[in-house]
């Protein structure tokens, strides 16, 4: 991540519409990675297995670092998130929490307010809230028969729209 951003303000990467992509990349592997993973030690010359085994970082914190750096716009690039990162850290919270804690109920709430808030609510948001709460949308039956807002999905691309089951 520091080599783009450092790139990117450089002037080195040509200025996109919005820097989130790195962003959604390292939160949908964090997505897909086993719970912990082992990362590189500076312990030169100690035992391979030692290091190994005091070096394992969550996969799911890597991705709410990612995300709270995203949202909070830390690298001061004007980034925002977009779908794509809501979706991606969606996956991660259903990949990496317990399915029905209260931190997962929490987080996935908190996530979908600040998609709907960004304008960013798409048919992959709706996937990822589905995914990470067994099937049920926040306990709002009517989002599976009705469209939502428009505000709330004013920034996504037409391809990318929520389309309601029961809505043709």
């Amino acid at each position: 991540m520091e080599t783009f951003v450092s790139a990117a303000k450089d002037g080195n990467i040509a200025a996109a519409d919005n820097f989130a992509a790195p962003f959604s990349a390292v939160i949908a592997a964090a997505a897909r990675s086993p719970s912990s993973m082992p990362i590189p030690s500076s312990n030169s010359g100690s035992d391979p297995f030692t290091e190994t085994v005091e070096t394992f970082e969550s996969a799911f914190a890597v991705a709410e670092k990612t995300y709270e750096e995203v949202c909070l716009d830390t690298y001061e690039m004007g980034t925002v998130p977009n779908h794509h990162v809501f979706s991606a850290f969606l996956r991660c919270i259903a990949k990496h929490t317990a399915l029905d804690s209260s931190e997962r109920e929490h987080k996935v709430q908190r996530t979908f307010e600040e998609a709907c808030h960004a304008g960013e609510l798409s048919g992959p948001v709706m996937e990822g809230i589905e995914l990470s709460l067994g099937g049920s949308l926040l306990a709002v039956p009517e989002l599976r028969e009705q469209a939502v807002p428009e505000f709330w999905s004013r920034n996504v691309p037409r391809e990318f729209k929520y389309k309601a089951k029961g809505k043709k």
